[in-house]
């Protein structure tokens, strides 16, 4: 007799556009179905379910449907935050991280912790042959564009303008907002998830930017930051230059399949390495091409999630507090009051429309 196929609950909130509730709970629920789970998104139309797995812990009230409606289920948290409510933590089985960093805060949890990367689908890869008409191209959010890339990048990009032959190409929400840089031409594109592949996969040098300056490595933020545009980029081949953040540190290496830069003249340097010189560019692509088809295409990070999940099952649970104490109900009003009071205390303008509308928080 066939045993029954393990029941995996995906607990997501927000659209397809934000991408870890694309790729870790969306295409993940349907990737998983070729390796024997039985997945559901959103779903508490079955009896109970074998794994429960939720993005981010401060959506505290998906845990609280998910222990109410599986007490005896694996509960999963993919966690990206600064913050670790240990309360709420207790009552959980293990963790997925993105970050070493977030491997290191998670370890006070004393859960179980299963590290892995974002992942894109393997393309067919670029060859760089051009010397001129280039396309150098960005893709991200408002911040790393504005932030990161100006004043050094751009400053950089200004005096490459006046020497090479190329096109910046941004892939940006709110392209009409953005900044631009004299003496470059530049075309600004709308993020939208069914055109910026297409868009990026013309890019011939990409360009990540996460850090402005050095000084910006003493901010923990900086810590928390991944590679995942990097490695979409890599997907076709396409070298980029970005910042030595920590974790960028950790999976690649300067002159073999990446390049970095946080000064004007560092900008200027890698990104002049990449334009005029062809043969280096196609070096940079195919070492960056290998390590992403090795590492973080989809292939490759589905099946070791998957063998991580199986790896969990055959764990025991831990026993969690607010089961073992019948108190579900009440910790999880506790624990959302609290949140909502330090949400409170750090954005004061949003706690001062709430007194204007009479909202009273009971403590």
């Amino acid at each position: 007799m066939n045993q029954p196929l393990v029941k995996i609950l995906f607990l997501t909130k927000g659209g397809i556009e934000i991408p870890t509730n694309r790729l870790w709970f969306h295409n993940m629920a349907e990737y998983l179905k070729e390796f024997g789970f039985s997945t559901f998104l959103n779903d508490f139309s079955q009896a109970t379910y074998d794994i429960i797995f939720i993005n981010r812990l401060e959506k505290i009230d998906l845990l609280y449907k998910a222990l109410k409606h599986s007490p005896e289920a694996h509960i999963g948290v993919f966690f990206g935050s600064s913050r670790i409510d240990q309360n709420v933590a207790a009552n959980v089985d293990f963790y997925f991280s993105y970050s070493f960093m977030f491997h290191e805060m998670l370890l006070s949890t004393n859960r179980r912790i299963y590290d892995s990367h974002d992942y894109f689908d393997l393309k067919e890869r670029k060859e760089h042959t051009k010397s001129n008409h280039l396309i150098l191209g960005y893709h991200g959010n408002e911040i790393h564009f504005q932030k990161d890339f100006f004043p050094n990048g751009a400053n950089a990009l200004q005096r490459l303008a006046a020497k090479y032959d190329f096109e910046f190409h941004v892939v940006i929400k709110n392209a009409k907002k953005q900044p631009q840089i004299p003496g470059v031409k530049t075309i600004f594109y709308e993020w939208e998830l069914e055109t910026h592949e297409e868009i990026i996969s013309k890019f011939d040098i990409g360009i990540v930017p996460a850090l402005c300056s050095m000084k910006q490595l003493g901010e923990p933020f900086s810590y928390l930051r991944n590679p995942n545009r990097v490695n979409l980029l890599l997907s076709w081949g396409i070298p980029s230059v970005t910042s030595p953040i920590p974790e960028v540190l950790n999976q690649f290496s300067n002159n073999e399949n990446i390049l970095y830069a946080v000064s004007e003249d560092g900008w200027y340097d890698a990104l002049e390495q990449l334009i005029s010189k062809p043969k280096f560019r196609e070096k940079i692509s195919l070492a960056g091409y290998a390590l992403f088809k090795e590492k973080f295409s989809t292939k490759i990070i589905v099946a070791d999630f998957a063998k991580k999940l199986k790896e969990e099952l055959e764990k025991p649970r831990f026993s969690k507090p607010w089961i073992v104490n019948n108190s579900i109900e009440k910790e999880f009003k506790k624990t959302k009051r609290k949140n909502l009071l330090l949400s409170l205390k750090a954005k004061p303008k949003e706690a001062v429309n709430l007194l204007k509308k009479k909202i009273k928080i009971k403590i």
